[in-house]
């Protein structure tokens, strides 16, 4: 285990985009100081919907994100280019 402290902690998050599926539910998981993670999983699986609670983009309908003051995070999208 990590000596380092926790700058990222989601505490039994949830998330929906609407009623019919839940993209979190109750998503618990934390991330130390000097940490790389890579999050990977199936479409839908709700990588995305991560990326935009951390960044502010959307808010959680249950439970707790919790940031460190100054705590940076970057993310890599994917782009896909038009083939002729």
């Amino acid at each position: 285990m990590s000596q380092e402290p926790v700058v990222i902690r989601f505490d039994n998050v949830s998330f929906a985009y609407d009623d019919k599926k839940s993209h979190l539910d109750e998503a618990s998981f934390s991330v130390h100081r000097n940490t790389i993670i890579t999050i990977i999983g199936q479409n839908g699986a709700g990588k995305s919907t991560i990326f935009k609670l951390l960044l502010g983009k959307i808010n959680p309908q249950g439970g707790k994100i919790s940031l460190e003051h100054g705590t940076t995070v970057g993310i890599a999208e994917q782009m896909l280019l038009p083939t002729n």
